[in-house]
């Protein structure tokens, strides 16, 4: 029994092996050319030509290589789709299955499109060079879109197969919309062994010069196809994206998705450019990651409870993207932020940090590419040495124009109010500045403002309207038009001996930089106004108040070349205010000017005065 066996297993292995070799001289290979050119022109609806010589092929399996494939694009109107078929390529290579071939009615397992070229067009009217009515899929379509309430998957099945694009291109032209795009070295595997089945598709191609690999799966395609909807997962990998969205697509009358995404790219300036928009060089915005929740629509994808990191920053909210009628994109939401730094964008704006004050003003490109209305909190936020804390504060972008508003935040122990609006007016960047500053440490203002040594100290406010236009820093600088009041009380003047001007101005007229710029001089009352015309700084009834002294003071101050031209009057009595109710018999009387630079000041006595003297 077992010898039988033995040799019943040998004459069908035999058999088999003969059956094998022999198929390829026993199958015709018209036969299965005529049978894929039907099977295709059945599936799509389209005419099929295989010109090439078939062969037929053993190892590494039983297949067949047609080579010189084209299949037609359908007749348009007006020849609207012109003579360049919908496909056509150097060779198309299957595997057959074994059995089915050998009794006479050959398929193929699957396709190999061996440098396929797809020329995929949509008229002015809006019909599509790949659909067809008398299509065996495109029938299907319909049949499932007539028939939306049967169960999902529950549609007739038509058999299909895996497919591998190897070095494809596929150009896409709408003439309806004027939009034309390409994609190169497409490299794509698609299984969808039949209708009703899962697809998956993997793979890689380049469009516009970057390299994007690519892996989706749809559940149920014609269910999502003919309104129904269906689960989907898709990959996308490149330099300027990187992207993981998974969720449920429906395509019925809201034709919405809704699921979770991972969006990452190393600089959405860089991945914009990609997209076709023409920016301008610069740094900003830079790195993203979004990790959310997503609802989108056709002209809508809401993030809900979106994480979103940007440039070091990472605040967590909602945002609305939107798509509107003039196709420009907008974008709104509310983010809240543990730590916030504007560093990345203020550094942005000049390119040389180092000669800031030469260096042209970066363009803000992006300004006249989208519209944004996101509102924003951060418990702290800094821009270099300015530290905000509990800040509530609005961004908006519209027509080219940007205005930043903070509408309330902690600083220097107060309360600040401002807003920033930067446009463009005819090409030329244009800005406005409003500031308010209430009951804040001055010292800590002083730091930034004033010039090296000296130092205010006490409790006062700070109000601030400045305009400019130009090109550069120093167009900004000596183009800026606005005005400026500073008042404190109850602090001193750290670094400027008021005093010593009038005591040494007695008998010297040019004074003792190191006597007058030394110790301080204590205030009950500070005010500080000017106007500023074209960077020139005019001060106006600036004036310190403190025991037994008074000193006024005005001029200009040159805020590009940072040069002084002021004079002042000092007032001295032995108590009291000199000049109030209250005050004793002045003792001096010394008027005084002030040239040299912010930096260097030159204190010297007012010769040309007729207001000194001791007394009155």
């Amino acid at each position: 029994m077992r010898r039988l066996l033995l040799i019943l297993a040998f004459v069908a292995t035999a058999i088999a092996t003969v059956v094998i070799i022999a198929t390829p001289w026993l199958l015709s290979s018209d036969i299965v050319k005529a049978r894929i050119a039907h099977r295709i022109e059945e599936l799509t609806g389209l005419k099929t030509t295989l010109r090439g010589t078939p062969v037929l092929t053993l190892i590494p399996f039983l297949g067949i290589k047609l080579s010189d494939v084209v299949v037609e694009s359908p007749d348009g109107e007006d020849n609207a789709f012109g003579d360049e078929p919908l496909v056509s390529m150097d060779s198309l290579k299957g595997s057959l299955k074994l059995f089915p071939a050998i009794f006479g009615t050959p398929e193929l397992a699957n396709f190999k499109l061996v440098r396929p070229k797809f020329n995929l067009k949509i008229s002015r009217s809006g019909k599509a060079n790949w659909y067809s009515s008398t299509g065996a899929l495109s029938k299907l379509l319909s049949a499932a879109i007539n028939n939306k309430n049967a169960p999902n998957g529950s549609h007739d099945s038509i058999k299909l197969a895996s497919f591998e694009i190897i070095n494809g291109t596929i150009s896409y032209q709408n003439d309806r919309l004027g939009q034309t795009n390409m994609l190169t070295s497409v490299n794509i595997a698609l299984n969808w062994p039949d209708t009703n089945a899962r697809a998956e598709m993997s793979g890689s191609m380049v469009w516009r010069g970057e390299n994007v690999n690519i892996s989706a799966s749809i559940d149920r395609p014609i269910d999502l196809l003919s309104g129904g909807n269906s689960d989907l997962t898709l990959d996308i990998r490149s330099n300027p994206l990187k992207a993981h969205i998974e969720g449920n697509a429906d395509m019925n009358l809201t034709s919405q998705f809704s699921g979770s995404a991972e969006i990452s790219s190393p600089s959405v300036r860089q991945y914009l450019a990609w997209m076709g928009y023409d920016l301008a060089p610069g740094s900003t915005p830079g790195a993203l990651d979004v990790s959310s929740n997503v609802i989108a629509t056709p002209n809508t994808v809401k993030f809900q409870g979106a994480t979103v990191s940007m440039d070091g920053n990472t605040g967590t909210g909602f945002l609305e993207l939107t798509r509107s009628e003039n196709k420009r994109p907008g974008l709104a939401g509310t983010l809240a932020f543990q730590n916030l730094s504007f560093d990345p964008y203020f550094q942005a704006l000049i390119k040389d940090g180092d000669a800031a004050s030469e260096a042209e003003i970066a363009k803000i490109g992006l300004i006249d590419e989208f519209n944004l209305d996101l509102r924003f909190s951060a418990n702290t936020a800094t821009l270099s040495d300015i530290t905000l804390t509990s800040m509530a504060a609005t961004v908006q972008i519209r027509d080219g124009g940007i205005i930043l508003d903070i509408g309330e935040a902690s600083l220097f122990g107060g309360m600040v109010q401002s807003q920033l609006q930067a446009s463009k007016i005819d090409g030329v960047p244009t800005g406005e500045l409003k500031l308010n500053l209430i009951d804040i440490e001055m010292g800590q203002l002083s730091k930034l403002i004033a010039p090296e040594g000296i130092d205010i100290a006490g409790k006062g406010t700070a109000s601030l309207i400045l305009k400019s236009r130009g090109r550069n820093a120093s167009q900004l600088i000596q183009r800026l038009n606005g005005n400026a009041i500073i008042t404190a009380t109850s602090g001193h003047l750290e670094g400027i001996n008021i005093a010593e001007i009038a005591i040494d101005g007695e008998s010297e007229i040019i004074l003792d930089n190191t006597k007058v710029l030394s110790k301080q001089t204590n205030f009950t009352n500070l005010s500080i106004g000017m106007h500023i015309a074209n960077g020139i700084a005019i001060l106006e009834d600036s004036r310190i108040e403190g025991e037994g002294i008074l000193a006024k003071i005005g001029g200009k101050a040159d805020l590009w070349r940072g040069s002084l031209a002021m004079n002042g009057q000092v007032l001295l009595s032995k108590s009291g205010i000199p000049e109030k109710p209250g005050g004793e018999e002045i003792t001096h009387n010394i008027p005084f000017f002030v040239g040299g630079t912010f930096g260097a000041p030159l204190f010297a006595s007012d010769i040309f005065s007729n207001d000194s003297g001791k007394g009155r």
